[in-house]
């Protein structure tokens, strides 16, 4: 049993809720509202709410001016039950949505770790999906060392950076960076919903929570499957498929020159990287030149050693029938000994991060 799940000292805006209530109606899962009030920032209270919702196999934890679109695929049938699944809070500047909100925080989570902070693995958890029957320790572990070593030496301040920097880091919490179209940001009012799930940003949002509208499907996967496709529709199909996978895969493998339009789609829909595997001369300018192409990289050699290399957890070919057939690759979290102990010694409470904090202090 799933449950799509809201925390929020105010009430739930309607049109908010009733798009939730329409995609929990199609996924076949519960809906529940949790308004107890959290200290330091009601956003610490996703941590706080795991251990409410152990009943649960998975839940969706949603910010109230988020939207589902009509047409969200059922993220949980997709995402991994292993990992907490949340998008990176990095496209508020790639959006330029700024200033960029977080710069304040940041620096005091500078202040209290003794180490930078960096806005690259900050992850946004307006939308937020785990199984609390996995995580809900994990999250116990962080909270418990918020109270020890934070809490009562700086203002409230924002969780977010806390899911790397304690829960990945320290606890290794394993975390899943979602695509953007999953949590997109936006202070547009639009007529038609651009993703699948949206995040609303700015001034006047009760007035833009009201006029949303979630019920038509969203337009830019859409628009990113019928670039790839043309106007094949057997390839358009397969595609959009392809992307609803792609949704909760950072490490992306293509092989095959002949996929340059999968490879130019899924950079432009996973939060991580592709690696475009091709022998040959292959003219890569028409891939390294669309939107999303830092995160593309071209290699040659065997594709199953290169995804192994990578990390990879999704492997795409060409199939039997000419369109692209895919294979799941999911592997253990590997966690160097070494890596490890010199995280922990780092951590504000031992003697060489206390001394770290001191001079993140002085030198901020």
């Amino acid at each position: 049993m799933h449950a799509i799940v809201m925390h929020s000292t105010q009430p739930w805006p309607a049109n908010a809720r009733a798009s939730i209530d329409a995609a929990a109606a199609r996924w076949g899962c519960d809906v529940r509202v949790f308004d107890f009030a959290y200290a330091p920032h009601p956003s610490w209270a996703r941590l706080e709410l795991a251990k409410h919702l152990r009943d649960y196999d998975r839940v969706l934890v949603l910010d109230p001016d988020v939207f589902i679109s009509q047409d969200c695929p059922n993220v949980f049938a997709l995402a991994p039950r292993t990992h907490v699944c949340m998008a990176m809070e990095l496209q508020s500047l790639e959006d330029r949505i700024g200033p960029y909100p977080w710069n304040g925080a940041l620096a005091q989570w500078r202040n209290h770790l003794g180490r930078r902070v960096s806005i690259e693995h900050h992850l946004q958890g307006g939308v937020c999906l785990y199984s609390p029957q996995l995580h809900w320790q994990t999250f116990e572990k962080m909270l418990g060392w918020w109270n020890m070593h934070g809490r009562f030496s700086h203002a409230p301040i924002y969780e977010q950076p806390m899911w790397h920097e304690v829960g990945e880091r320290l606890f290794h919490l394993p975390i899943r960076r979602m695509s953007r179209l999953l949590n997109r940001h936006t202070r547009k009012q639009h007529e038609l919903p651009q993703h699948y799930i949206m995040h609303l940003t700015g001034g006047d949002k009760a007035r833009r929570i009201a006029e949303t509208n979630w019920r038509a499907p969203a337009l830019e996967p859409l628009r990113l499957v019928k670039e790839a496709a043309g106007a094949n529709a057997p390839m358009q199909e397969r595609l959009l498929h392809l992307l609803h996978l792609s949704l909760f895969h950072e490490a992306i493998v293509v092989q095959g020159a002949g996929l340059m339009s999968v490879v130019a789609l899924l950079a432009q829909t996973t939060a991580g990287s592709v690696t475009w595997v091709c022998e040959g001369n292959i003219d890569t300018s028409r891939c390294t030149q669309s939107e999303g192409a830092g995160r593309v990289r071209v290699a040659r050699g065997n594709a199953e050693m290169i995804a192994k290399r990578a990390r990879a957890t999704l492997l795409v070919r060409t199939g039997d029938d000419g369109l692209p057939a895919w294979q799941v690759i999911e592997a253990a979290a590997e966690h160097s000994p070494v890596q490890d102990w010199w995280r922990s010694a780092n951590e504000p409470h031992t003697p060489l991060g206390v001394v770290r904090r001191r001079v993140a202090r002085l030198l901020g």
